[in-house]
């Protein structure tokens, strides 16, 4: 990957980073703010690892055995943030 490309990785990661902050302060309650991390969190993790992996460039099946650990982590973060919404509710 050329430098400019990881310039773009960082700029796309810092903007994801700005989309989560300005999810966590909307006022749509703890389901709705929850829905809207958990989709820019797995947006974001998406797009490291094709990126940073050189997943884009690999066959289907590489890229569906790489999935399953990021839908388990992505699993496992909404139950974590669900648990703190539930407790602050």
């Amino acid at each position: 990957m050329k430098p400019s490309g990881y310039l773009l990785m960082l700029a796309v990661l810092l903007a994801f980073s700005g989309a989560e902050y300005g999810a966590s302060r909307l006022a749509w309650g703890g389901m709705g703010v929850l829905g809207a991390l958990a989709l820019l969190v797995a947006a974001q993790t998406a797009y490291f690892v094709l990126v940073s992996m050189h997943l884009k460039d690999e066959t289907a099946a590489l890229r569906k055995v790489a999935a399953l650990p990021l839908g388990l982590g992505t699993l496992y973060a909404v139950v974590l943030m669900s648990e703190s919404v539930w407790r602050h509710l």
